[in-house]
């Protein structure tokens, strides 16, 4: 709704243009700045149904239109660094890690401009509401470019557990997670809800890593009970469904670990349940690859 109303504001500052020729360019750098806003609300509409591909795309075409105006260009860096975001959120969905490494890493290095860009200008604005808006962003930007260090961590942990170095895996997810926890402490209660489960997460993935690196049936325990705690701090479903995966195979390894060292067919038993649940929630949380890997792992159990 927002965005429709901001393209209808556009709508008029053209009329507006048209019609009084010595205030043109004054109406069409209202109308950009309007058609600007109706591409972020389309951009965090898209970043809120997790479509990180559309959202980037909005979030580009709002940085062009900032950049097309006299009076609000110091704010493309910030809307690009956005873009870069929406587009590494993406990668790393789609299990592209270096390249999502990457991005982040350019992501963060945007916020850093964008910081220096929009401090440069707050100085200069006049406009109460407009000083106060700047000022919100270049916090904002603050904060976005400790989140990209976050997932910087947390692309290299994946990485490194890809060519098994687990112990150096479980120290970039320890990382990661003290990157967010620090974050949490100085954020709103809505934001500190949202990082939970990424703390929750990453703590997760420490221990699992650690259990990896020691082969220890009590550190597969301890990280399927986190992924079960992300999991209930999780409100969209493809998420929550992936860590309840993550808690089923960490649970299947748990008992796996066990029955490798003393044979109970019950440990066996137990590892194919939770191994076939795995699978399952896998597929449904639509991560088919980890659905595979989990199958393969239950066969080579039998």
């Amino acid at each position: 709704e927002a965005a429709e109303n901001f393209e209808r504001a556009s709508e008029s500052y053209m009329k507006a243009a048209g019609k009084i020729p010595q205030l043109k360019d004054f109406y069409q750098d209202h109308a950009s700045y309007m058609q600007a806003w109706n591409e972020i609300e389309k951009a965090k509409n898209y970043h809120a149904k997790k479509q990180y591909g559309q959202a980037k795309e909005h979030y580009e075409k709002a940085g062009n239109l900032h950049k097309s105006t006299e009076r609000w260009n110091y704010l493309n860096p910030n809307y690009l660094a956005w873009s870069r975001l929406e587009e590494a959120e993406d990668l790393s969905r789609k299990e592209q890690t270096k390249e999502a490494r990457d991005l982040f890493q350019k992501a963060a290095e945007l916020f850093l401009e964008a910081n220096k860009s929009i401090g440069a200008k707050l100085e200069k604005i006049e406009v109460r509401d407009e000083k106060e808006m700047a000022d919100e962003l270049a916090k904002a930007s603050e904060i976005r470019y400790e989140y990209c260090v976050g997932r910087i961590a947390l692309e290299e942990a994946k990485i490194l557990d890809r060519i098994g170095d687990h112990t150096e895996s479980s120290k970039k997810y320890g990382l990661g997670a003290k990157i967010f926890e620090k974050m949490a402490k100085g954020e709103s209660e809505r934001s500190r809800k949202e990082l939970q489960p990424i703390i929750f997460l990453c703590q997760a993935w420490q221990k699992m890593m650690i259990a990896e690196a020691k082969t220890s049936s009590k550190s597969y325990g301890e990280a399927a009970g986190l992924f079960r705690q992300a999991q209930e701090h999780i409100l969209d479903q493809p998420t929550s469904l992936l860590a309840l995966a993550n808690s089923s195979f960490c649970k299947a390894l748990a008992a796996g670990t066990e029955f490798e060292i003393t044979g109970d067919k019950a440990k066996y038993s137990a590892t194919k349940n939770h191994m076939q649940a795995a699978e399952k929630y896998y597929l449904k949380a639509g991560f088919k690859t980890a659905s595979e890997y989990a199958k393969a792992t239950y066969i080579l159990f039998d």
